[in-house]
């Protein structure tokens, strides 16, 4: 999924930067958000709001605290890092890099949105002590979705941006963290994180030694 991530970003730059922008694929859908949704400018601006960097701030600390009140200090660590990574690498890389002077690529707002998703499918893909049910996690899942395809859809209908924006956006927004994810995944980083809480260290201890004592209790 993260050499997925990377592919579709690429290609949506390349597109871009060679001057095949809005079309052939971009119009079609375009036209048709604009046409049938164009007029709920209100509802479209509400929803293309929830990826504007302010409120991706708020979401973003809201969900570092969620984190360190379950004791999941990686997903904090996850959320703090890779949200402003992605931001960063939308605002300051890709978009200079396209230079397009309409609607650049790739979106900010799905950027931001969908680095959110990805983070609380990480979270929720992740044994831990507390984890809510099957239920709850589909029903979180799906309402990301939903969230993340509005705020797409929105900014198309606002005419602020292509579909290509969108899609390039929710591409970079998953594979950083994705990328994160991994990077904190390695061993000499669990440690490191390990350290930070200490009731984490002692099950990581007990983990171990059940490891290295597999006879039954």
């Amino acid at each position: 999924m993260l050499t997925g991530s990377a592919l579709v970003t690429a290609v949506g730059g390349y597109l871009c930067a060679s001057g095949r922008y809005g079309d052939p694929l971009d119009r079609p859908i375009d036209s048709w958000i604009i046409v049938h949704l164009g007029r709920q400018g209100r509802v479209l601006q509400l929803a293309a709001d929830l990826g504007q960097p302010a409120q991706v701030i708020v979401m973003t600390t809201a969900l570092i605290l969620t984190c360190l009140a379950a004791h999941r200090v990686n997903g904090a660590v996850l959320a703090a890092i890779s949200v402003p990574a992605a931001g960063g690498l939308t605002e300051k890389v890709l978009k200079p890099l396209v230079h397009e002077s309409y609607s650049a690529y790739p979106s900010g707002r799905t950027t931001g949105a969908f680095a959110l998703i990805a983070i609380m499918a990480v979270l929720m893909a992740r044994p831990s002590r507390w984890r809510p049910g099957r239920a709850w996690r589909v029903a979180l899942a799906t309402t990301a979705g939903v969230v993340g395809c509005a705020v797409c859809v929105a900014t198309v209908g606002l005419n602020d941006h292509h579909f290509t924006d969108t899609v390039g956006g929710a591409a970079v927004g998953t594979g950083v963290v994705l990328a994160a994810a991994l990077l904190l995944d390695l061993p000499g980083v669990r440690k490191l994180l390990a350290l930070a809480h200490p009731s984490r260290r002692r099950l990581t201890a007990d983990e171990q030694v059940q490891a290295e004592d597999p006879s039954p209790p």
